[in-house]
């Protein structure tokens, strides 16, 4: 399994339209986008931080999606483009994980030390 993870912040005085258009957003990669295994989105949180989990079945299913996508799908392609306005450009940042790497690196609990 493969995954990425989109961050970034939203402006403090745009959350309402953030939500409006990532309600679109949301809607239309669930029905279209059967590449997507899994969609999270998180936030915003108090400082404004969103959070969005895409999990697919392999790393080349994640390259294509953006791309058929934008290409294909011009309502997804300027709902994606009205975002950028509606957030901090310095924040966005993309993390790439395979499945069992991420869950190993950041889920997976320690053993407890019983005496």
């Amino acid at each position: 399994m493969f995954g990425v993870i989109y961050l970034w912040k939203v402006l403090p005085d745009k959350r309402a339209e953030h939500a409006a258009v990532m309600n679109r957003v949301l809607e239309i990669e669930r029905e279209r986008c059967g590449e997507v295994l899994l969609n999270l989105t998180l936030g915003p949180s108090a400082d404004g931080t969103c959070a969005e989990v895409q999990l697919y079945a392999d790393a080349k299913s994640a390259e294509e999606f953006p791309q058929r996508a934008a290409r294909e799908d011009a309502e997804l392609k300027r709902l994606w483009d009205a975002l950028n306005p509606l957030c901090d450009p310095q924040s966005w940042q993309t993390i790439r994980f395979e499945g069992n790497d991420f869950v190993k690196q950041f889920f997976a609990r320690k053993e407890l030390n019983r005496t």
